[in-house]
């Protein structure tokens, strides 16, 4: 039994790398220096209160660029992922030339993480408004956010703790992946899975606090601080969902939290690939925030899955889905 257990990891080690590439972990992070953010503890690179963060950027294997004064075309093509932090309150939006090569550097494939906050609202909108993202108003509602779609920075994510938060309009080509304590948008992303024509890619926070050491480590903000570092390094990143105990046999047997599957999911995580929060059905939506689906041991009631379940299952594998059946003798 145990040489069948040691060639099955093997198996599973080999193949995983398969289902998505080889991760792109070597990407280059740029941000504004003090004359463009608020405070200087707020510069990413360099900055006192945001160590916690420039921490697992770098701790992923990405550099941080020198912060820049200025959005240029020769700063963005020495960068690949692009964070803002809490902007001047001067309510200065970008000139036309830096949202000129702010765009041109999305449409080239750059990716554009925006943290918003109570003030300088015009600055934020310079950055987003092309994409439909706009109408950037104070919010100020209470934390904590919660998770609102499944999509790889929310993955494993129930709530994120913040303070003095914007909102702003999601368009249909975003997703809207978190919500505000009133239920109003918190956070979406616009990337390929959400209609985003790209190549470029953009995530939208209305609170910067969340990510300073302040915050962090408070509810799940690091794990969504870390999603998100995952997601920006690596365009390819792969999402791997599961059911809940209700549809596995044993608790241990849920591939994302299952104590019997830790050694599986930290294959998977090595790989550079997040695991979804478990679900009790296969539904449209869930499987819209996946690219695989593993079964694990299934409930021994010899129940199989429901029309509905097989349609989207079905859909979801005609839209490219990748899914991994590991049966056993019942059910």
């Amino acid at each position: 039994m145990r040489t069948r257990v040691h060639f099955a990891v093997l198996l599973l080690a080999s193949l995983l790398p398969a289902l998505w590439g080889s991760a792109a972990w070597a990407q280059v992070w740029g941000c504004f220096d003090s004359t463009r953010v608020n405070y200087a503890g707020g510069v990413l690179n360099g900055g006192s209160s945001h160590t916690m963060l420039a921490g697992i950027v770098t701790g992923s294997g990405a550099t941080l660029a020198t912060p820049t004064p200025t959005l240029t075309p020769a700063y963005l093509s020495g960068i690949d992922v692009f964070y803002t932090s809490l902007l001047t309150n001067n309510n200065t939006p970008l000139s036309a030339a830096e949202q000129t090569a702010l765009q041109n550097w999305l449409a080239a494939g750059g990716t554009l993480i925006v943290t918003a906050d109570v003030f300088n609202l015009p600055g934020y909108e310079s950055f987003t408004s092309f994409a439909g993202v706009s109408g950037y108003a104070t919010a100020n509602t209470t934390s904590p956010a919660t998770v609102a779609a499944a999509h790889p920075i929310t993955a494993g994510i129930s709530t994120a703790a913040y303070t003095t938060d914007a909102t702003f309009t999601v368009p249909a080509t975003a997703l809207r992946i978190m919500s505000n304590g009133s239920g109003g948008p918190f956070a979406c992303a616009l990337d390929g899975s959400t209609g985003y024509a790209g190549p470029g890619r953009i995530a939208v926070f209305g609170d910067h606090n969340m990510f300073s050491n302040n915050f962090i480590a408070q509810a799940d903000n690091t794990a969504l601080a870390t999603n998100l570092v995952q997601w920006a390094n690596n365009p390819g990143t792969t999402v791997w969902g599961c059911f809940d105990s209700t549809r596995v046999n044993y608790a241990g047997g849920v591939l994302n939290g299952g104590s019997s599957h830790t050694m599986l999911a930290g294959l998977v995580a090595a790989e550079g690939g997040v695991l979804a929060a478990p679900t009790p059905s296969l539904t449209p939506a869930y499987l819209a925030g996946i690219d695989v689906f593993y079964t694990s041991l299934l409930t021994n009631n010899n129940t199989p899955l429901s029309a509905a379940e097989q349609t989207a299952l079905q859909n979801w594998l005609a839209a490219g889905g990748t899914l991994i059946v590991t049966a056993d003798i019942f059910n």
